[in-house]
């Protein structure tokens, strides 16, 4: 079992009690309140002697489970490869992932195939201020194999987009 291909988890930044500040969010599924996480303060996490940060998460099963998918689905193989390429931007700390990944959907163009969520960073690197996130975008032909070029026009597009809408930077 899985989500339905139609279901959209997201994640709404919100500071709750013993979390830390902008650590926060509501989980949201196809618009419904389905849970929260987020890192518990130092003041939660002392009394029990951890050394790392600590994030936990809560799930509404019951809604979650209105939108799993039980029935098996058989797709036909594509007939060209997919080429994947990864980007790394530095992004304000309020930028959510749903902003990035709705600016390289509507941006990237034709040739997209997928976009996936391919880690965060903050750290020594990184501004205070600021968070990396990675973004790993598929793109792919149903009727012939992708140029290089036609790959670096389309990530220039997406670069360009992000920098003019989210004032993001590559890293």
């Amino acid at each position: 079992t899985h989500l339905a291909p139609h279901a959209k988890l997201a994640a709404e930044p919100q500071d709750l009690p013993g979390f830390v500040e902008g650590r926060g969010a509501r989980l949201l599924l196809d618009g419904t309140a389905c849970g929260w996480l987020g890192e518990l303060t130092r003041e939660a996490t002392d009394p029990l002697d951890l050394r790392d940060a600590v994030t936990i998460v809560e799930l509404d099963l019951a809604t979650v489970e209105n939108a799993v998918e039980t029935t098996r689905r058989f797709e036909e193989l594509p007939r060209f490869p997919a080429i994947e390429r990864d980007l790394n931007f530095v992004l304000d700390e309020h930028i959510c992932w749903d902003d990035l990944e709705s600016i390289v959907r509507d941006n990237a163009g034709p040739l997209l195939d997928s976009v996936s969520f391919g880690g965060q960073y903050r750290g020594q690197q990184i501004p205070a201020d600021k968070k990396s996130y990675v973004v790993t975008i598929g793109y792919r032909s149903d009727e012939r194999t992708l140029t290089n070029e036609e790959i670096e026009e389309a990530q220039a597009r997406v670069v360009a987009s992000c920098e003019t809408g989210l004032g993001a930077s590559l890293r």
